[in-house]
């Protein structure tokens, strides 16, 4: 879910309240355009706990972390989006990315109770 939502129109230009009349097509971005590095480094976050499928020796806390940190860094873009801040409107995939990290670190927690319970 995280993944997929990069890919999506995170923003769109509001020109209300500027006196401009914009008739063209609707101006806005993915995760990919809007970001320089922070789009790499969610994309990382996001198949972080799928490489423990692929690696089992790594440690369940990563996938918990990935998603904490990855949680954490879409909050901060959505409450502080890029410039021009003033313009954007955060939409629907911004808040789809956030629930998929969540997501990705409630399941990762859970799978670490789990583990926990039964050692």
């Amino acid at each position: 879910m995280l993944a997929l939502s990069l890919f999506l129109e995170w923003y769109s230009l509001s020109l209300s309240g500027t006196g401009w009349t914009y008739y063209g097509p609707p101006i806005g971005g993915t995760a990919w355009e809007a970001f320089a590095l922070l789009d790499v480094a969610l994309l990382l976050l996001a198949l972080a706990p799928l490489a423990r499928l692929v690696v089992p020796a790594i440690p369940g806390v990563l996938a918990a972390a990935a998603g904490a940190l990855a949680a954490v860094l879409i909050g901060i873009r959505i409450t502080v989006p890029p410039d021009p801040a003033d313009q954007l409107v955060v939409k629907a995939p911004a808040w789809i990315a956030l629930a998929g990290a969540i997501l990705v670190l409630a399941g990762s927690l859970r799978a670490l109770v789990a583990n926990r319970r039964r050692a």
